[in-house]
């Protein structure tokens, strides 16, 4: 039986096809109309922004609206918005000019501020003369008055909904409807009106500690990033003192923050069936930070670098093509990089795609390429794939590894239920094994040639000492 490829109607919907799997192609010209096919291989309807290398050759960048059937609406193109910091940028320049003195009025202008020199001066001298003749008193320094915040209860670094749905307490489509589910941490503090630094590291000595300002009068600090299931220690310096305290995080999924990239997350945290659990901080997941094919995903420059200073990222794990970048293509993350044209879903069993998934799991065996960024475009489908024959090779329950996939509905409809990964799952339902992770390394080993080796090198990396 052929597998499905070109555009079809099902129940009611188009949906595109490529080898069989449901496929993004962007814009795409089907029996002499024009569709653009978004994720899920679906045929959108209204109004759509078109990128430049969704385009495809065939639309130009812009906005453009796609009728109830998904074919494009002839004379509905928008070109994009000009920036708007250069309209605000004119418009403040005509107001300045707007606002220019005459030399009447320049004239009167100076000789009230001349006027009112000579009054603060007079003031000024009056004040000195009175500290001067004042009589001398010893003041004694305050003493330093530090009240630091108390953990009573592990910090949750999530959403509650997203927590609940973590425990099997909520569905993911309710959970989904609170919104983004990260959480950033938020220190409180009174320094009674002083200044200080705060220290935070997961070691008693705080040797690794990062530090954050304290500014004076404020004593708020949002600290970004920690990890699930972690003890932390922390020390406020300030006035020439210090205070230690400790606090615990909560175990749950780790959703990560930096502004200008999505679906950010960590693959560790899950404890699988030999006991042992992943590593957090090796491998971060996310979408790509360049807007090579989505504009919207790019991060500025101090973000990015921010990035790579704070995770200690020294890899880019880059799931897209090669044509994306072109051959001058540098890893904004200033770490070495490479394209693997990583297969999604069902396709891993095309032998097309074979000698890409040997090299990913071959790289993945190398420990000096951790910790990495691992992506594509949107961070869902190539990457979802990788990492969920990953887990299974780390010994992830089936459960846990269908979590993972599905966490991304969070940030991109369609991943509520199981319907796009099927392809995947089916398809390793033909190997030997009582066990999903049992079927994944078969295949592994014997259609795409990983080695044992490679496989025992990765859980070395990746699984937590006991």
């Amino acid at each position: 039986m052929e597998p499905k490829n070109g555009l079809l109607e099902e129940d009611g919907k188009r949906i595109f096809y490529k080898d069989g799997q449901p496929y993004h192609a962007g814009v795409v010209k089907w029996d002499g109309r024009i569709y653009y096919i978004g994720k899920g291989g679906k045929a959108v309807t209204g109004e759509h922004i078109v990128h430049r290398e969704m385009g495809n050759g065939i639309l130009e960048r812009g906005t453009y609206t796609f009728g109830e059937d998904g074919v494009l609406i002839e004379g509905s193109f928008r070109a994009p918005q000009k920036s708007s910091r250069k309209r605000k940028r004119k418009r403040s320049s005509k107001s300045r000019s707007r606002k220019k003195l005459s030399k009447k009025n320049r004239r009167r202008l100076i000789g009230v501020l001349a006027a009112a020199a000579v009054l603060i001066a007079a003031v000024t001298a009056a004040a000195l003369w009175d500290q001067r003749s004042a009589p001398t008193v010893d003041e004694e320094p305050s003493e330093v008055a530090v009240i630091l915040p108390v953990f009573d209860e592990e910090v949750r670094l999530c959403a509650d909904e997203a927590y609940a749905y973590f425990n099997g307490e909520l569905s993911l489509g309710a959970a989904t409807a609170s919104g983004d589910p990260y959480r950033a941490m938020t220190f409180e503090f009174d320094l009674r009106g002083q200044s200080g630094e705060l220290f935070i590291g997961e070691r008693e000595d705080l040797s690794d500690a990062a530090v954050w300002a304290i500014p004076a009068n404020a004593g708020t600090v949002t600290v970004d990033n920690l990890k699930t299931g972690t003890a932390y220690y922390y020390r406020v310096a300030v006035n020439g003192e210090t205070y230690d305290g400790s606090f615990t995080t909560e175990e749950g999924h780790r959703f990560l923050s930096v502004p200008g990239a999505y679906n950010m997350r960590d693959i560790g945290g899950y404890t699988v069936s030999d006991g042992r659990r992943i590593r957090q901080g090796m491998i971060l997941r996310g979408t790509e930070i360049d807007g090579l094919v989505r504009t919207d995903y790019c991060p500025s420059q101090k973000a990015v670098a921010s990035m790579t200073e704070q995770f200690g990222l020294v890899f880019d794990f880059d799931l897209r093509e090669p044509n994306v970048g072109g051959s001058a293509f540098r890893s904004r993350l200033g770490v070495p990089h490479r394209f693997y044209s990583a297969p999604m879903y069902g396709n891993v069993f095309n032998d097309a795609f074979r000698e890409s998934v040997r090299a990913m799991f071959a790289d993945l065996a190398d420990e000096t390429h951790y910790p990495m960024y691992m992506h594509c475009t949107h961070g869902v489908d190539r990457t979802g794939t990788l990492v969920y024959l990953l887990m299974g090779v780390l010994g992830a329950s089936e459960e846990q590894m269908m979590q993972e996939y599905r966490l991304s509905a969070f940030f991109s409809e369609g991943y509520e239920d199981n319907t796009l990964i099927e392809g995947l799952y089916d398809g390793l339902q033909a190997y030997p094994g009582t066990t999903i992770n049992e079927k994944i390394e078969v295949f592994l080993t014997t259609d795409i040639g990983v080695t044992e080796a490679e496989l025992e090198s990765i859980r070395r990396i990746l699984l937590e000492t006991p």
